[in-house]
């Protein structure tokens, strides 16, 4: 996914954000999936959260963030286990971004833009939403999709119907600046 050329000329300066640059390690975060069938709608939650991110003094950020992908709970067995296969968990477990710049936008809503590894793919990755700092902590809500088949995943199926490609994802996440 790129950013509108439009989009780029309104993008204020990472400074605007008022973070200190520091190296912030992931305390808490979940991320949350929502999926569809042409029948049904669902959820599901993975806390399994590691990494840490940095923040330079010339406002380059970088870092790595990590989630288990078998650690999935959508409140159906089935489910999971169906979810940790089109993962291929046994041979990817984990998918991690790895962000490269943060921007703050005219509306207040941070962009920040990456890349994605899941499923041995690499590929770019955009995630909005929004930002806290108080005491050296970090709070971030993040939101972005998934295409499936952008990253060559096999949708689950199951009695015919089969998982909508485009699958809703937020992050939100606690970091702590390590000293």
């Amino acid at each position: 996914m790129r950013l509108a050329l439009g989009l780029l000329l309104a993008l204020i300066p990472v400074f605007a954000l008022n973070l200190k640059p520091a190296t912030y390690r992931v305390s808490w975060g979940e991320v949350t999936y929502r999926a569809r069938t042409v029948l049904s709608a669902w959820t599901g939650r993975n806390k399994a959260i590691s990494g840490a991110v940095t923040l330079s003094q010339a406002g380059v950020l970088g870092g790595k963030l990590c989630v288990d992908l078998s650690a999935w709970d959508s409140g159906n067995a089935l489910r999971d286990a169906h979810t940790r296969k089109m993962f291929r968990v046994e041979r990817y477990p984990e998918a991690c971004f790895v962000p490269r710049s943060l921007a703050l936008l005219r509306t207040g809503r941070l962009t920040v833009v990456g890349d994605l590894f899941l499923n041995g793919q690499k590929g770019p990755w955009t995630l909005s939403g929004t930002l806290q700092e108080d005491s050296g902590k970090v709070s971030l809500s993040l939101e972005g999709y998934l295409s499936l088949g952008k990253w060559r995943l096999k949708p689950p199926r199951l009695l015919g119907l089969e998982v909508e490609d485009r699958v809703d994802v937020e992050i939100d996440l606690e970091l702590e600046e390590i000293h």
